[in-house]
């Protein structure tokens, strides 16, 4: 029992370091020979047995594009994501809702602490507002609250441009609860559409004269992957290793926790299992006296006409009343 707690207390205790069910690909050590990680082989993966959700992570430089509500701009972490798979990944909304599939490719969602992430772009110090609560603690107000304040999107150009970018309106379906332990975190993020926000770095570079090798695939930096079980995890990732690419997983802390814990196990129940043999060699040496030194009552109770299975019944029901309470 004791050993059973402490697995649960460990297994408690990964879970909130991060989803067990999870594994986040890595596009780091490619070559040109290798597999690249693009909406093709990722259809791939998702066609693998176990494989309940997927989705890329497209990170958006934030000199690409500015999000801004007024004079405040937003300065945090912005990805593209595929949007309807955020539910299958466990993630919640405090306020609003997540975005249904078919919605509109402007549509984003905040995370729980992205709204203190803007400044006041009009001042050059103290523009920011941060999430840290007063001497009576409650919690700064916002310059943002992206759920009710109009929002747009500019594509941004070079200082000394004369081509005038057209703001987009754009909508906040929701705020994300705070869960560190997914990846992307949606704490100091804002997620957008990953078709969306390649439309939006193809303009960036267009505008910017920026050169891009048309004859390289298009490439995600990374990836995530759920799993249906803990234990389907191991031979996913492997597959996909098999692909080239490098893998993370809770798998990699879990498995040699878990031996750890088999040990342990192991040892309170041969140290249970003592404690049996004992108690067993306790009850049995009591027993066995108590025979020795009834010889004289066994005799009357023969003579009485009970036989030896009576008797034995009832110095067993003694011994097993003694192992209850013991």
């Amino acid at each position: 029992s004791f050993g059973i707690g402490i697995k649960q207390s460990m297994e408690t205790m990964m879970q909130s370091m991060g989803d067990l069910t999870m594994i986040t690909i890595y596009n780091s050590s490619q070559t040109p020979d290798s597999t690249p990680l693009d909406d093709k082989i990722l259809e791939k993966i998702k066609a693998l047995e176990n494989v309940t959700a997927l989705t890329p992570i497209y990170y958006m430089d934030g000199s690409s594009i500015s999000i801004q509500s007024g004079k405040y701009k937003y300065q945090g972490m912005i990805y593209g994501v595929y949007m309807d798979a955020l539910k299958d990944f466990g993630y919640q909304v405090e306020k609003g809702t997540l975005p249904a599939k078919g919605a509109e490719e402007t549509t984003i969602l905040f995370g729980k602490d992205a709204n203190y992430d803007f400044i006041d772009s009009r001042k050059t110090s103290n523009n920011m507002i941060f999430p840290t609560p007063n001497k009576s603690g409650k919690m700064p107000d916002p310059f943002v609250d992206p759920l009710t304040d109009k929002l747009q999107l500019t594509v941004n150009l070079p200082e000394n441009s004369t081509t005038k970018s057209k703001p987009v309106k754009i909508n906040c379906a929701g705020i994300l609860a705070d869960d560190r332990g997914k990846n992307p975190s949606p704490s100091h993020a804002v997620f957008m559409d990953v078709n969306y926000a390649k439309q939006l770095k193809a303009k960036f570079n267009k505008l910017n004269s920026v050169k891009v090798d048309s004859s390289k695939k298009e490439t995600y930096d990374s990836a995530s992957v759920k799993v249906s079980s803990v234990e389907a995890v191991p031979a996913v990732e492997k597959i996909i290793q098999g692909y080239g690419f490098t893998t993370y997983s809770m798998e990699s802390v879990r498995k040699p926790l878990e031996e750890q814990m088999r040990t342990i196990q192991m040892i309170l129940g041969g140290l249970g299992a003592i404690s049996l043999l004992v108690a067993a060699l306790g009850i049995t040496n009591t027993m066995i006296m108590s025979i020795y030194e009834r010889t004289h009552e066994i005799g009357i109770m023969k003579v009485l006409g009970c036989v030896v299975h009576n008797i034995r019944s009832m110095f067993l029901m003694e011994a097993g009343a003694i192992g209850f309470m013991g």
